[in-house]
């Protein structure tokens, strides 16, 4: 028996039979609670020997749970025939329910009662009434109430005695003795457990804190395992930022929290003064490690308000300490029980407040030695994110340009373009205005609003008549910069004039960007952005975006302006083929008898004068050698006009840029009063002084084999009346001019003196050359002039039938002439002594297939294989020549419609092939025809420079011509 229990019994009740047997059962119990596998199984084994030792009397067990205020059935034990309890008798007995029950207990004493006398409550349990609640003993563990063990006598009125009460409370005690064991270890096991979960979060926190690389998001993780670990709902570390307890104040650094607990930084308390922490603080900075207890114990108003809005029952806090001084706390809260913690679980948590320190402070370090750096890296990273920003931008508005660029007109995807530009500058308001001419309203006019884009739940401007114009007169400021085609910011708040201000109040917009939209140099209208939530700084990528978008509406306007003037150009070219018609109606008839170069020169000249509504016309000869310009020809233009404006002979060196007029395409115009040239143009809008406009001159060179031979200049008093298909006619009739002049200056020419002084100059093979080259000019001019006359004869009889001439009859004459002038230019350069003139070989057949090419008649190419080397000057000469007259013939004879030459570099030889598509002919004839000195010509050239010469050819299938030439040795 244990000594504990054999004292707590009387000797005198030893004896007793009943007595001795439940004594035997306590005994029993005792030793079974010993030796029980676990506590549970103990307290049955316990009940169950009580049990047996008394007659009808069940025993149950309850544990005490004060959250819920009541008595919970742990285990019972029935004697035979007793139904058991469970299910059927209340599990929980309510202190409400039994007061005059709980009360004696709570208090530590034995309960004995008749329910019928006390309570007044009766149990049935399957059927059988307990009329007695005999005996409840209350159970304390380490001196708090446990629970109680309660005996109940079925069936039976004998009451407990005193001795038996004496020996069931040693029954008790064994109850207590147990649970109190059971209780210190698990506490043991328990401390045991949480030093060692405090320990391996040390660990983590440790290994976060000195291997994060976000200092905040590292002491965030190393809260939470400590919190974790503790089994606490908050960890908090808290920085003094000024250990001033009157005027400092501390700040929530970093928080850890339980799910479903309220963080802190989301309630009041986050930031306050010192003097709400005086208490713990000044402890702290005496040398207290740690302070614990509830919130109440603490002494301060933060603690107090953390327990009413954090329901915080039980907190701790341990100083940090950087460099001997106090930095701040490591606080850590919990919410569901004011449980103590022990001094190994505190001391552990101060090494964890150390561990925070030497964390804080190598960041602090960290911070200072890289600073800079970061520094660097947040403005370059800022530097990223704006260029990413602008690429994304830039994309957009490429996307936008394309789809400005591909429309019709400028309206036909504005709404889409601006919305799209709104949704990437992420601004309120994007608008399209058009800028408005003057009126007798507003001085400076007005802008209104075309297109607008606007960010729900922003108001349209365009939908208030008073905010869809605004008269410029408000915004003189504004609209000089933008006139001047400069963008400007706009900040509501700083608007000086009280009307304007007021008036983009009404539009909401509190800052706004405006850029000018240019056309030709002046403002079309602007494209601007709003932003009605604040005024700002606009940034470099948005300006620069609105700056593409001003540029891409701005050509698409001009484009469509450029689409209306071709239009007109186009009407007016019509028209001026209709007059052009008229001109030549009444000139072919003298055309039709001019047989002579100087007649044909006269009509080309007066048409020309005609077509640009002149009055005079002169044409002049440029003598290079005398810098001078010699009168050769004038013609009145039938207006009346003074023959003599125009002088028998002008100084070049008193036209200024004159190199510039020869070496233009385009006819320019010279006042008498000012001889600087510039660029005819219907379009012009250059402004002409008042004392200039009584006579202007159009001048246009002459030129034969790129050099200027003639230069034509016509007097005109209107100078409107010039329009595109006037120069384009007049440019046309220019080149017939020159074939005229060039075959008048060949007519003034004796050619018998000319071919007598040739035959003592050169050898008989030069002769043959110059009279071949002399006829050929003169059959080209000839067939030139003929062909046009023949045209325009038959012009002539359409008209005299009264129908009308299409402008594709005029555009054969045209073609005509221009033949004839490329026949001209080749036939002049056949004349000149074959030089390379520092040309290479290649470079001068280039040339020859450049001049000789007419765009629709006659198209040449050149292909060269091979490595491309020098030859001997005479053999270079020999294949030039024979290229030369094959062209010649290709045109002259064959009609030919393309030619191509080969030329091939071999290793030891170099072969020169010309091909035409010309009528062909039959070879056989080369021997008998007188007619074939050329073709002799080449082949004796070849001959006589030991080079290969083949050629074959059949009717209408074209001719081919070979020659090869292999280097000595």
């Amino acid at each position: 028996m244990p000594e504990s229990i054999s004292k707590n019994i009387p000797m005198n009740l030893v004896a007793t039979t009943q007595l001795e047997r439940l004594l035997k059962g306590v005994v029993k119990a005792a030793r079974q609670m010993l030796v029980a596998r676990d506590l549970q199984s103990g307290f049955s084994q316990v009940l169950n020997a009580l049990c047996e030792s008394m007659d009808q009397t069940r025993v149950l067990l309850f544990q005490y749970d004060a959250q819920k205020k009541g008595a919970q059935l742990v285990t019972e034990s029935l004697f035979v025939g007793c139904p058991s309890v469970f299910g059927d008798f209340p599990q929980l007995l309510l202190d409400k329910d039994f007061p005059e029950v709980i009360e004696p207990l709570l208090r530590g004493e034995i309960y004995t009662s008749k329910t019928s006398s006390k309570s007044g409550k009766n149990y049935e349990i399957n059927s059988i009434t307990a009329t007695t609640f005999d005996l409840m003993l209350p159970i304390f563990v380490n001196g708090e109430y446990w629970g109680n063990i309660c005996f109940d006598r079925v069936g039976c009125e004998h009451a407990f005695s005193k001795a038996e009460i004496e020996v069931l409370i040693g029954a008790s005690a064994v109850l207590a003795s147990a649970i109190e064991k059971d209780t210190r270890e698990r506490e043991i096991q328990l401390e045991h457990l949480r030093r060692d979960a405090l320990n391996s979060a040390l660990v983590k926190c440790n290994t976060v804190l000195l291997e994060g690389s976000d200092f905040y998001l590292s002491v965030e993780k190393a809260l939470d395992h400590l919190r974790e670990a503790a089994g606490l709902q908050y960890a908090k570390l808290i920085q003094v930022l000024d250990t001033d307890i009157e005027n400092g104040e501390w700040e929530l650094i970093s928080e850890a929290v339980a799910d479903g607990y309220t963080r802190q930084k989301a309630s009041s308390i986050v930031r306050g003064s010192n003097t709400l922490v005086a208490n713990p603080l000044q402890k702290f900075l005496d040398g207290v490690d740690w302070l614990d207890g509830a919130p109440s114990s603490f002494d301060c108003e933060l603690f107090n308000i953390a327990s009413r809005e954090l329901n915080v029952l039980y907190s701790v806090c341990f100083r940090i300490v950087i460099k001997g001084k106090l930095w701040g706390l490591l606080a850590l809260d919990d919410c569901l029980s004011n449980r103590t913690r022990s001094e190994s679980e505190k001391y552990i948590l101060v090494d964890a407040a150390r561990s925070f320190g030497l964390a804080i402070d190598r960041y602090k370090k960290q911070q200072e030695n890289i600073g800079i750096e970061q520094s660097r890296a947040a403005i370059a990273e800022q530097a990223r994110a704006t260029e990413e920003r602008r690429r994304k931008l830039l994309e957009t508005v490429t996307e936008v340009s394309d789809q400005l660029l591909s429309s019709v007109s400028w309206k036909e995807h504005a709404d889409d373009i601006v919305g799209n530009i709104g949704l990437s500058l992420g601004v309120d308001r994007v608008c399209l205005g058009k800028y408005l001419k003057p009126n007798e309203q507003s001085r400076l006019g007005y802008l209104d609003l075309d297109v607008e884009w606007v960010r729900p739940p922003i108001e349209r401007q365009t939908d208030d008549p008073d905010l869809k114009i605004f008269n410029l007169d408000y915004y003189e400021e504004i609209f000089v910069s933008l006139s001047q085609g400069k963008p400007i910011q706009i900040h509501t708040q700083k608007i000086s004039t009280q009307t304007a201000r007021s008036e983009q109040e009404a539009t909401g917009a509190k800052s706004q960007f405006q850029y000018p939209i240019m056309v030709d140099g002046e403002l079309w209208g602007t494209i601007g952005a709003d932003d009605c939530t604040k005024s700002r700084e606009w940034p470099e990528e948005e300006i620069s975006t609105l700056q593409i978008l001003a540029s891409a509406f701005a050509n698409v306007i001009k484009r469509e302006k450029l689409t209306h003037q071709r239009i007109e150009i186009e009407r007016q070219r019509v028209k001026a083929l209709s007059l052009t018609n008229e001109v030549l109606g009444s000139s072919i008839s003298a055309l039709s008898e001019s047989t002579t170069p100087d007649q044909v020169v006269q009509w080309i000249t007066t048409l020309m004068a005609r077509t640009v509504e002149g009055d005079t016309a002169a044409i002049y000869r440029v003598n290079d050698k005398e810098r001078t310009l010699e009168l050769v020809e004038k013609i009145d233009g039938g207006d009346g006009g003074p023959i003599e404006s125009h002088l028998s002979t002008i100084s070049l060196d008193a036209i200024k840029d004159w190199e510039h007029i020869i070496q233009s395409s385009e006819p320019t115009l010279i006042s008498p009063s000012d001889t600087t040239p510039f660029r005819v143009c219907p379009t012009e809008t250059k402004p002409i002084p008042a004392e200039k406009l009584d006579e202007w001159f159009i001048n246009f060179p002459l030129m034969m084999n790129h050099q200027p031979r003639w230069f034509i200049t016509i007097s005109i008093m209107d100078r409107s009346k010039l329009s595109e298909s006037s120069l384009d006619l007049f440019k046309t009739l220019s080149h017939q001019l020159v074939l005229a002049l060039e075959l008048k200056r060949l007519g003034d020419a004796s050619i018998e003196a000319q071919v007598a002084e040739a035959r003592t100059q050169a050898e008989n093979q030069a002769l043959e050359e110059r009279a071949k080259l002399s006829g050929q000019i003169h059959d080209t001019l000839a067939q030139g002039f003929t062909g046009t006359i023949l045209h325009l004869e038959a012009l002539i009889v359409r008209l005299k039938r009264g129908e009308s001439i299409e402008p594709d009859a005029l555009d054969i004459v045209r073609k005509i002439a221009a033949f004839g002038l490329a026949e001209a230019r080749r036939t002049a350069v056949t004349m000149r002594p074959r030089k390379l003139d520092g040309r290479s070989f290649s470079d001068a057949l280039h040339q020859l297939v450049e001049r000789s090419t007419i765009p629709d008649l006659l198209q040449c190419t050149i292909q060269i294989e091979g490595r491309q080397r020098k030859l001997p000057y005479v053999i270079e000469e020999m294949f030039l020549s024979i290229a030369h007259e094959a062209f010649n013939n290709a045109i002259r004879h064959a009609q030919a419609s393309r030619i191509a030459i080969d030329l091939y570099f071999r290793t030891n030889a170099v072969a020169l092939v010309i091909t035409d598509d010309g009528n062909g002919f039959n070879t056989s004839i080369l021997e008998t025809s007188d007619r074939t000195f050329g073709l002799v010509g080449i082949s004796r050239r070849a001959s006589e420079n030991n080079a290969e010469f083949n050629i074959t050819s059949q009717s209408e299938k074209g001719t081919t011509i070979s020659v090869e030439w292999k280097e000595p040795g």
